[in-house]
């Protein structure tokens, strides 16, 4: 048995590289056990639900208790992983649910007298047989059409429910409003059922995140009234229904909830390194096509393509308008070599309507000075730092500035791409979008900059910064546009108007912090901070030249508390 095990764990491996690349699956390997499985086993036995909190669980009643119907396909399922589905809701400690399953082959005997048995035992649970198997989004309308509750839960037929999900979900629904979308972490199970591993810990909800993946995934749970189809899963998905399903609903909620719990067991071989990947290329494809409708409706437009792991999308903006004038304010130590560097990545990029400002910070030699005065030759302004601080010196030179958009550069930065601009520029103009920032790398190749987290001593955190800068990050977080809690000012991209409304950055902290708390205070405007992975620069020194004051560190401390409480880092 352990040489068919083997056999089978180096031919998944051989299709995989075969269809990806060895770089690639190097990729695949190195992200893909970034947390600690004998820590998360440890953390999952001290963190799941406890036996007297069951029992206080299922007598505890709420003020809105709404029937949660949970939608189950079945074809052909194995009996113990049949059984184990049912009986994890059968074990919910919240009780107003049904449990509604459409069974895609009645002739399996041994599926049909389990399904048989669990109805005579509890009348919750509701079986419609389609014996035509329709496909798994038809079938699951046959499901929702015997289904009466007032949310929809949706799960699948070998997978596993913790015995506290639904309570968890109820809780949240009373907690916050009546959240018409829901949903929760998740982890893998093992064939046994034994072993929990690859947990999911999900951000708050995060748009351009579910547009790059659908990582809201597992567990799944909307409010029956945000579809008015009698019929809510679309055939023409197929392989990805509940991708389209995600993406209308969340279109249409006003209170969306994430619960930060593990509450669903996603059965998985612990093995696996790859099905063969073309055997499923119908599923992504039909990914593309719900993403591409989804930008339709919400009134975007941009190119949408697959990553090289399947399941994974960029979407590249289309520009509302090439011809805004770009203000890029660039922060000179006096390195005239790395300044010359970036100021010619910018010059060759395909975006030529740029005013160019570059910040001298001072004590500069007579060497910089004649550079200096080259550049005003070639019509780049260069204006005087004040106090020593950057941050002080952008809100200074608001009046020079002309344009609606301002790039704010560090020396160091060398863009890779003759589209990067565009790119920052295109996702800026987007509606409620206010910030903008991209992934940096240091010249060994490691990452210096993908975005930056709220939690730790120091307040914040660069996210996945050492990594190697192949690395994906966990659960490919590093490589897909989402919004994140802050960006750098060494590439940080802001309406002009934005600048004026929050009344510039701070000029007490340092360039890090600065940053960070105008990111913050845009997002209390209610508009989204993203990062771009898609442009990709080179940070061209090897080491950090600024230095944390610990009076800083209090200042973000006190000023954000309830931010860093929360401690919501890239799940922002």
């Amino acid at each position: 048995m352990k040489y068919r095990e083997l056999y089978k764990k180096v031919k998944k491996t051989m299709v995989y590289t075969k269809f990806y690349g060895i770089k690639n699956m190097i990729h695949r390997n190195f992200d893909k056990y970034q947390v600690n499985e004998q820590w998360y086993s440890t953390w999952f036995e001290q963190n799941k639900v406890t036996q007297e909190e069951i029992k206080i669980q299922k007598q505890q009643r709420f003020v809105y208790e709404p029937v949660i119907s949970i939608l189950v396909p079945v074809y052909n399922t194995p009996q113990k992983y049949l059984q184990q589905m049912i009986e994890s809701v059968c074990e919910q400690t919240y009780d107003k649910w049904e449990l509604c399953i459409a069974n895609a082959n009645p002739e399996n005997l041994e599926v049909q007298i389990i399904l048989d048995e669990y109805k005579k035992k509890d009348s919750r649970i509701k079986v419609v047989d389609v014996p035509e198997n329709l496909g798994i989004a038809q079938n699951t309308n046959k499901a929702y059409e015997i289904s009466t509750g007032q949310y929809i839960a949706l799960l699948d037929h070998d997978d596993m429910l913790a015995t506290n999900a639904l309570y968890e979900v109820v809780r949240i629904i009373n907690e916050k409003n009546k959240s018409e979308v829901i949903y929760t972490d998740e982890d893998k199970i093992s064939e046994n059922s034994n072993e929990h591993f690859q947990p999911n810990f999900k951000p708050e909800f995060n748009l351009d995140l579910l547009r790059a993946n659908n990582y809201i995934c597992h567990l799944f749970v909307f409010k029956r009234t945000l579809i008015k189809e009698s019929e809510p899963f679309r055939e023409e998905y197929n392989g990805a229904q509940d991708y389209d399903l995600i993406l209308r609903c969340t279109e249409q909620a006003e209170n969306i909830a994430h619960i930060s719990k593990i509450l669903y067991h996603w059965r998985m071989h612990r093995q696996s390194t790859a099905d063969n990947p073309a055997s499923k290329l119908y599923a992504y494809d039909a990914g593309k096509r719900a993403l591409r409708a989804h930008l339709k409706r919400c009134g975007e437009v941009g190119r949408i393509e697959k990553l090289d792991d399947l399941g994974f999308y960029k979407i590249i903006y289309e520009s509302k308008d090439n011809k805004d004038l770009v203000t890029t304010v660039i922060k000179s130590d006096g390195e005239i070599n790395y300044l010359k560097k970036c100021i010619n990545s910018l010059k060759e990029m395909d975006y030529e309507n740029l005013q160019i400002i570059v910040v001298d910070m001072g004590n500069q030699s007579g060497k910089v000075e004649k550079y200096y005065q080259f550049l005003e030759g070639q019509g780049i302004q260069v204006v005087k730092g004040q106090k020593d601080s950057f941050p002080a010196t952008i809100n200074i030179i608001k009046k020079q500035i002309k344009g609606e958009y301002i790039l704010l550069l560090s020396q160091y930065i060398e863009f890779q791409g003759k589209k990067d601009l565009e790119q920052l520029l295109a996702n800026c103009q987007r509606e409620k979008i206010g910030v903008v920032g991209a992934r940096s790398y240091y010249r060994n190749h490691t990452i210096r900059h993908a975005g930056i987290g709220i939690g730790g001593e120091k307040f914040s955190y660069r996210l996945f910064e050492g990594l190697p800068n192949m690395c994906k990050g966990y659960m490919h977080r590093e490589a897909l546009q989402q919004e994140l809690s802050a960006v750098s000012m060494e590439c940080m991209m802001l309406r002009k108007s934005l600048l004026e409304q929050i009344d510039g950055f701070d000029d007490k902290l340092g360039d890090e912090f600065a940053a960070i708390d105008f990111c913050l205070r845009v997002k209390e405007k209610q508009y989204r901070v993203l990062y771009v992975p898609t442009v990709v620069m080179r940070y061209n020194a090897s080491y950090d030249k600024e230095r944390i004051e610990a009076k800083n560190i209090t200042i973000m401390m006190q000023r954000w508390k309830n931010v860093y409480e929360n401690q919501y880092g890239y799940s922002s």
